[in-house]
């Protein structure tokens, strides 16, 4: 015989803004299992992320409840759920992220560096440059990007995995493009030297050829025009200022390799 499900049980969440919620679910469900509906129901939940949040068991407690204590624990009962602040991990701190990537001998090469600041008081400034070039085809992109606004912890949904902490930043950006494309490419100054033989064969060629005889009147005169002008490089210069939405997650942004690392505040 197929064991009875065990019923579900209830338990109350609140605010310190007084906004409340009622959550039920089954005994065995942890606290941490349940962010997501509780923030869902608090109103935090925005796309697959919501703030970083804590619990106590009533509002003299100072002891934040473990992620492990389970509903059954909390039946019948009014929790109080907080948003984290500004961990030390993170609170004026810079991480910067950057990489180089060439090819033919630095004919061709793509480049990217990352700045991102976090600033006590949840603001936050980024900066990021691109830049690609092909000397071969006479192109050169150049992109910055600088943006300003706040920043918040949250957490963010990942498939088949738990939750995973980041840092959630929404501001305004400036973006510049600027992009070049030259006439002048690396081959175009390259000439060929002729060799022996091909001299040789031109000068038999030229002994064989029968000189035709002159014209003795002049060829008629043209009318004089301009050369043709040289081609011109084209250049655009583009900036536009655009919404600045992004996610950094704790893990990535902690996980030093190469090009990557934490600079120290100042």
């Amino acid at each position: 015989m197929a064991a009875v499900a065990a019923a579900d049980v209830t338990f109350e969440v609140s605010l310190l803004s007084g906004a409340a919620a009622s959550i039920a679910c089954p005994p065995d469900a942890s606290l941490g299992s349940l962010q997501r509906e509780i923030a869902e129901k608090l109103g935090l939940l925005r796309g697959d992320e919501w703030p970083s949040m804590f619990f106590l068991a009533a509002s003299g407690e100072t002891e934040p409840l473990q992620e492990s204590v389970v509903a059954s624990e909390l039946a019948d009962r009014t929790i109080i759920a907080g948003v984290n602040g500004e961990p030390d991990w993170c609170s004026d701190k810079q991480f910067k992220k950057s990489w180089i990537h060439g090819r033919h001998c630095g004919m061709e090469e793509d480049s990217e560096d990352i700045f991102l600041k976090i600033h006590g008081g949840g603001t936050f400034s980024y900066e990021a440059k691109y830049h690609s070039h092909d000397a071969e085809c006479g192109y050169q992109h150049d992109m910055t990007v600088k943006a300003t606004g706040t920043w918040r912890l949250a957490l963010r949904k990942v498939k088949d995995q738990e939750p995973e902490e980041v840092i959630a930043v929404n501001g305004t950006a400036t973006r510049r493009t600027v992009d070049i494309r030259s006439t002048t490419r690396y081959y175009d100054d390259y000439t060929p030297s002729e060799s022996a033989s091909e001299r040789d064969t031109d000068e038999e060629s030229n002994d064989e050829d029968e000189k035709p005889p002159k014209d003795p009147s002049p060829p008629p005169k043209k009318d004089p025009s301009p050369p043709p002008k040289p081609p011109q490089n084209r250049h655009s210069d583009k900036t536009v200022t655009e919404e600045f939405k992004q996610s950094f997650s704790k893990a990535d942004l902690l996980t030093p390799d190469k090009g990557r690392g934490i600079l120290p505040s100042h």
